[in-house]
């Protein structure tokens, strides 16, 4: 397992193991795992999920963390209420597929949908879906780590049905941006939903 150098003394950790039902855990390799306090705006560490599906991440001491995990072709793992205690935590994680590249769900649909993006990680550009209950106005909104706007992607009427947004790992200005993990937002009415994507180089 491969961490960022930390900027703080770590005395604790939370180690994890990764499964993803009757695939092979190896096309789990290179997963990205993420940890920070709960209610932190940056991310505090991160690493890599090995070739057996483990993960072993420094924090800074007891407490409670969020974790996100990202691979791609799987649907995103998230959790704000992992305890750390006695200087350490245990996860046993599933992670689902996609289903990207089937056709959108036909089903009927009581809210907005944001789906998630794919690929991610990414590199150069990224697909977002939406599906719509009716055609309302709606924002799309890529944020940085900090909770800065990086990118609209729409900002508007949202017609009914399923749309596709590409984002190019830009923002607003055309200036590409840095490689790190951003979160898309959509809002529409009353509902709010966000999801992660990581940009690479």
């Amino acid at each position: 397992m491969k961490e960022n150098a930390p900027a703080r003394p770590f005395l604790a950790e939370i180690r994890g193991l990764v499964s993803v039902g009757h695939s092979k855990t190896s096309d789990l390799e290179g997963a990205v795992v993420y940890v920070r306090r709960t209610g932190d705006t940056e991310w505090l560490n991160s690493g890599y999920v090995d070739a057996e599906g483990n993960f072993d991440l420094g924090v800074e001491s007891d407490g409670t963390y969020e974790v996100l995990i990202t691979a791609k072709g799987y649907t995103d793992y998230y959790d704000d209420n992992v305890v750390v205690q006695d200087r350490s935590a245990d996860l046993d994680v599933t992670l689902t597929p996609t289903g990207i590249g089937d056709n959108p769900p036909a089903a009927i649909i009581s809210s907005p949908e944001l789906f998630n993006a794919y690929p991610n990680p990414f590199n150069p550009s990224t697909t977002i879906r939406v599906n719509m209950v009716n055609a309302e106005t709606a924002s799309l909104v890529i944020y940085n780590v900090m909770g800065q706007k990086v990118k609209t992607l729409h900002n508007g009427i949202l017609a009914k049905g399923v749309t596709e947004f590409k984002w190019n790992a830009t923002d607003d200005a055309g200036r590409q941006i840095a490689s790190g993990l951003y979160f898309y937002q959509l809002r529409t009415g009353n509902h709010v939903q966000t999801k992660a994507v990581m940009f690479i180089k």
